[in-house]
């Protein structure tokens, strides 16, 4: 009786162990896919759009393989956007995103004082300029309501 239990047991064992290192050919139901003259079709799960990536698997119509495959995204197209403006005696701060996915980098850059302005110096010859054109405006406004006023 011990003997057959042994014997019982380890035929199981063998079993076992051959039925998982079994190749997969063995599985098949389409016959042996080492011997198969593969003709692959590709069909697309997933659409890439942009920079994010797509799916897809070729599948043989002999013998039903599949291999998974990736469709690959173009790559980002960054776009500069401007979160402070630079004036001359600030400066200010941008950052990048993607158009395609929204991804963001280069948080925090800098954008330089925009001295296209002159400075400081200049920002006050704009400023006075400024007020002068204004009370010109107002002065030239209330001497066309005097010349009227004394035409009467």
């Amino acid at each position: 009786m011990k003997t057959t239990k042994k014997f019982l047991s380890l035929l199981l064992a063998v079993l076992l162990i051959s039925t998982c290192f079994a190749p997969a050919a063995v599985f098949a139901d389409s016959g042996n896919m080492d011997t198969c003259d593969h003709n692959w079709v590709f069909t697309v799960t997933q659409l890439a759009d942009g920079c994010i990536s797509g799916r897809g698997y070729y599948e043989c119509s002999v013998c039903s393989l599949r291999e998974y495959a990736e469709i690959p995204g173009s790559e980002h197209n960054w776009e500069w956007v401007i979160d402070d403006y630079a004036t001359p005696f600030q400066t200010g701060r941008k950052h990048q995103v993607c158009t395609y996915c929204g991804a963001v980098q280069n948080i925090n850059t800098k954008v330089p004082l925009d001295k296209s302005s002159g400075g400081f110096g200049d920002a006050i010859a704009r400023f006075f300029t400024g007020i002068i054109a204004m009370f010109k405006n107002v002065f030239e406004q209330v001497a066309d309501n005097f010349s009227r006023l004394f035409k009467k």
